[in-house]
């Protein structure tokens, strides 16, 4: 990659915020959290992206909203959701919302790299 990918984390819990920017960065990728689903179509709206990370279950506007309201703004940056809400109609309607892949909290760090470096590599091709 020419340039350092930078990826919007948008997730409620402390936590996973932390984690999920921590393995990021140590994989040398910029991040951008947004403990929100509205702060996160702003910062979607303001600045470029490769990927966003996308919690489901969020207080407000939850994940599904998110998704809907980003494929109304024509938003093509690639989503890939990661929720602990990991039931077969849940991951369907994230798909017809747009996600691009799906991954189950909690997740090995190994399973979210190849995951990660699959969908940046694609957007390379």
């Amino acid at each position: 990659m020419s340039q350092v990918p930078k990826i919007l984390i948008v997730e409620d819990s402390y936590f996973n915020q932390v984690l999920v920017e921590s393995l990021l960065n140590s994989w040398g990728i910029g991040t951008t959290i947004c403990k929100n689903a509205e702060d996160a179509l702003s910062n979607l709206a303001n600045e470029h992206f490769e990927l966003v990370i996308l919690d489901l279950m969020m207080p407000g506007m939850d994940g599904f909203e998110f998704l809907s309201k980003k494929k109304q703004l024509n938003d093509s940056t690639p989503v890939i959701v990661v929720s602990a809400k990991a039931d077969e109609k849940s991951i369907e309607r994230t798909r017809e919302l747009g996600a691009i892949d799906f991954l189950v909290k909690p997740f090995r760090s190994e399973k979210f790299k190849t995951l990660i470096t699959k969908h940046l590599n694609q957007q390379e091709a």
